[in-house]
């Protein structure tokens, strides 16, 4: 008797409706990626490659004034608000005072080396000699460029070699921006 109590008793636990066994199994595949921005410019020489060096200014003469021409290039992958532009000049003959140089933007255009004109409008970016002046309220996309011209008096430009460097500060970048899902 204690044998079909015990045997009826498993029967009915193992089949009761009150008692149950489950196994849950889950999987998630979530597949995310994280990019980092970058800023790079450079001053560039028309028609040269960017490098990492600063851009040495090669003085040609027209009409009694001396001019080169360059451009800021955006080469990092976020937009870039600003610039700090620096101006170093080191003698290599002759006396006097450096030269100052006058920068001058070609907006909503580009420069004739040729004519020394501009297409667009001409914009004074700042001028000195070994300095540095800033380019604020800029808004220069990926691989963009800002065409520019430094022009000096010819008397004496050849005493300094003279070179531009840049420098974007993290203020000069867009804000970061954070994604949750």
């Amino acid at each position: 008797m204690r044998r079909k109590f015990v045997a009826v008793l498993l029967f009915a636990f193992a089949f009761s409706p009150a008692h149950s066994v489950a196994e849950v199994k889950a999987r998630a595949n979530i597949d995310s990626s994280v990019t980092t921005s970058t800023w790079a410019l450079a001053a560039v020489g028309q028609n040269q490659i960017a490098t990492n060096s600063p851009y040495l200014l090669s003085w040609s003469v027209n009409n009694g004034v001396a001019y080169d021409f360059f451009h800021f290039r955006n080469l990092g992958t976020t937009s870039i608000t600003a610039i700090e532009v620096m101006i170093s000049q080191t003698r290599v003959g002759g006396n006097g005072p450096a030269n100052e140089i006058f920068f001058e933007l070609c907006l909503a255009g580009n420069w004739n080396s040729t004519t020394n004109s501009c297409s667009g409008t001409v914009v004074l970016l700042g001028r000195g000699s070994d300095s540095r002046f800033n380019l604020s309220a800029i808004n220069l996309a990926t691989g963009s460029q800002l065409d520019i011209r430094a022009r000096t008096a010819i008397n004496g430009r050849n005493n300094f070699a003279t070179s531009i460097s840049t420098l974007i500060n993290r203020e000069a970048i867009r804000a970061g921006e954070t994604f949750n899902s």
